[in-house]
């Protein structure tokens, strides 16, 4: 092999390996990637309405109040409010369908909503 092609490959594997070095520093220093687990009851309106409405869907379909409350009690002090406006139709993100289903929840955890 000659001198060129020597220094040539030694000069690619310095860049290669720099750009893995610089890849792996931005990565953990500069841009970390962030996971956040955030409880149902830190999550802003509209996630909220969100999974309020699953849950709701989700009792209409199994009629299960005790995995139904499990779910929503996450929610903490936001649940009375969080599902009465699903149940009177007041969160953006529900279907109509998913107001009936909340109405319906809502009567089963025994919470009365304001129409």
């Amino acid at each position: 092999m000659s001198l060129r092609a020597v220094l040539q490959t030694v000069a690619l594997t310095l860049v290669l390996l720099g750009g893995v070095g610089l890849g792996v520093f931005l990565s953990l220093e500069a841009w970390p990637a962030t996971c956040s687990y955030a409880l149902p009851h830190e999550l802003s309106q509209r996630s909220r309405c969100l999974w309020i409405a699953w849950s709701a869907d989700a009792y209409v379909k199994d009629q299960d109040l005790n995995r139904a409350r499990g779910r929503v009690v996450l929610l903490g002090e936001e649940l009375p409010d969080t599902l009465c406006a699903l149940a009177t139709g007041r969160c953006p993100t529900c279907r109509p369908d998913q107001a009936t289903a909340g109405a319906e929840l809502a009567r089963a955890l025994g919470i009365r909503c304001e129409e």
